[in-house]
């Protein structure tokens, strides 16, 4: 028997080669797809000088080949051009999110995430974990877990990182205690992850202590503050019910603020990503969906805060089919996934849309706009082939391309791919 599992995770290491791309030819843009035997599914992206580093998770066919309850997480790095050069595998860790620092001049990549559960007296337990690689992937350099505490906290999940001015690793992450319910927590940690990484640790009830917070996987730090954004969610009747809160929170301290939007809306409102305008001045950037309490309904939404992490009222906006609309208006079921900065001074919005007879490809497509900082839309795209495609993760290139990662999904097997489009969101040479 352990010879077979043996056997099949070979398969499975053997199948991931045809990931390397002997594509030479220079391009500014293009469409690479990443694929192993089983499924896998694009979670994250950062950018270095020489390349992009790319997560994902697939399932361990060793010991849940037909669960995601055991997963293998997956890092690549590619060059400029989207071929592949390193890849590395690592068992045991459902991964979340990924940061490349500049330690003296050596980038080092961190990844966040979260171990396999595991049963302990009944009860499902699971450990955050952060890892620290080096900028080829070749080794794990340094590994900190943040334990589950028995009959306490029952689950730690590590989902962003981000760094300081002052070279400190910074954690977002969320914790289940006995009741249930999900709550966020920031850890600092020093770089070399050592025996005594952890410099300050705190949690959050917050101000709604009966409710879960579900927080977009991204964390920023400006001014000695850490911003994130959550959902504020309860179930109700088979039906969530969430609002959106962007708790801002002084370093070592409790929250200094935590703006709402859509607290009386009796509706699901659900941010996917917050990112930094290009100017530290002009705040921040939220992408997300509003639904109705059945999923029924479903718009991207955009809004922007001010550098204090407030809402500002009447940057607010809808969209529905890449087309602004009013509130309530919607003709497709659309997602909002991740956004970017971009030089121009607006933000590039990605998502994707349920495919209908008359618009779209497949069973869901890639919608990209390219808004103001007001969140007047510039231009909308959509792109997509006969299966269905998300986002996961966008950003600009130093050229002002625009770089899209996510997941392809044909006939129930996933891969991922990366696009690189122009600055107008098109596909050339």
């Amino acid at each position: 028997m352990r010879r077979l599992q043996y056997t099949v995770f070979l398969l499975v290491m053997m199948g991931c080669n045809n990931l390397l791309d002997a594509d030479l030819t220079t391009r500014q843009t293009f469409i690479k797809n990443f694929n192993t035997v089983f499924d896998m599914e694009a979670v994250a992206m950062d950018i270095a000088p020489d390349g992009y580093y790319l997560l994902g998770n697939m399932p361990d066919p060793v010991y849940a080949r037909n669960t995601r309850d055991s997963v293998i997480t997956v890092v690549l790095k590619t060059d400029l051009q989207g071929r592949l050069i390193a890849q590395r595998f690592v068992r045991g860790i459902k991964s979340n999110g990924i940061k490349v620092i500049d330690i003296a001049g050596d980038y080092q990549v961190f990844i966040a995430g979260e171990t396999n559960p595991k049963t302990e007296n009944n009860t499902t337990v699971i450990s955050s974990r952060i890892l620290r690689l080096d900028k080829n992937l070749a080794n794990i350099t340094a590994t900190y877990n943040r334990n589950y505490i028995t009959n306490i906290v029952l689950t730690y999940r590590a989902l962003s990182v981000t760094v300081t001015t002052d070279n400190k690793l910074v954690v977002l992450g969320s914790y289940r205690n006995t009741f249930g319910l999900d709550k966020p927590y920031v850890e600092q940690l020093s770089l070399d992850l050592g025996t005594s990484a952890s410099e300050w640790f705190q949690d959050f009830t917050l101000d709604v202590p009966d409710r879960s917070y579900r927080n977009a996987h991204a964390v920023h730090f400006r001014n000695g503050q850490v911003i994130w954004a959550s959902a504020i969610s309860r179930q109700q009747n088979n039906a969530e019910v969430s609002w959106l809160s962007i708790p801002f929170a002084e370093r070592e301290s409790s929250l200094s603020n935590s703006a709402v939007f859509g607290e009386n809306d009796n509706l699901s409102i659900r941010p996917a990503d917050i990112q930094p305008a290009l100017q530290p001045q002009q705040g921040f950037g939220v992408i997300g969906t509003r639904a109705n309490q059945n999923s029924t309904g479903a718009n991207i939404f955009y809004l922007r805060t001010d550098i204090a992490g407030n809402i500002i009222p009447n940057t607010i906006r809808y969209y529905d089919g890449g087309a602004l609309v009013d509130a309530g208006v919607s003709n497709l079921q659309d997602f909002g996934g991740a956004l970017t900065a971009t030089t121009d001074g607006g933000f590039l919005l990605a998502g994707h849309f349920v495919s209908t007879p008359t618009q779209g490809n497949g069973l869901e497509d890639i919608v990209l706009m390219k808004i103001d900082l007001a969140g007047n839309l510039l231009w909308s795209k959509t792109m997509g082939g006969t299966g269905g495609e998300t986002v996961s993760a966008v950003r600009e290139t130093e050229d002002q391309g625009l770089l899209i990662f996510g997941t392809n999904t044909v006939q129930g097997v996933s891969s991922a791919f990366l696009i690189k489009t122009d600055r107008n969101g098109e596909l050339k040479n």
